[in-house]
């Protein structure tokens, strides 16, 4: 069963899009619809990711810590520190703590004493950790892939990502 979330699933298209124009005029219904369509894209998306993890007794949030300290890992950077994978997860410190705890319960993760300050924990993955990620991260591209691939042809694939990441860029610079 599908992980539901709430977000807006009536298209803003045609007629309700320009009634929304006439009653607030300063609104940019193209814009609108886009970021509607984004919002409903990535939540799909999401939801699809989520229906894979609880299959594995994981949410998003455990996963992408996850691939954080993975990713560190495969730069060559030290274990991070909690505050560091709150930082660039996109959680509170407060988040950070919990999911921590619930991946070091299942054994996914260890805290370790910084060597250079002993009051720092550092955080790194486990074994069972880095067995699952190698087992998982190919089967979720293969789930993901597809979305992109079928429905976009290269070009199009890379005109999309040129707008997204520019996108991005613009709303991290505000």
């Amino acid at each position: 069963m599908a992980h539901q979330s709430p977000h807006l699933k009536v298209p803003l298209r045609g007629e309700l899009l320009a009634k929304l124009s006439q009653r607030y005029p300063s609104v940019d219904p193209v814009a609108i619809d886009t970021l509607n369509t984004l919002k409903s894209v990535s939540q799909d998306m999401s939801d699809r990711l989520s229906d894979r993890l609880g299959e594995h007794g994981l949410t998003e949030g455990k996963f992408f810590v996850l691939a954080y300290i993975f990713m560190e890992d495969l730069a060559g950077h030290p274990s991070p520190r909690p505050s560091e994978i709150a930082d660039n997860v996109g959680v509170t410190r407060g988040t950070i703590t919990g999911l921590l705890d619930g991946l070091e319960r299942t054994g996914m993760i260890e805290r370790c004493a910084d060597p250079t300050d002993r009051r720092v924990l550092t955080i790194s993955m486990s074994e069972k950790a880095k067995a699952f990620l190698d087992d998982f991260l190919p089967l979720v591209g293969a789930l993901m892939q597809p979305l992109v691939t079928d429905a976009l042809a290269p070009d199009e694939q890379g005109q999309l990502l040129a707008l997204l990441t520019k996108l991005e860029t613009h709303l991290r610079s505000r």
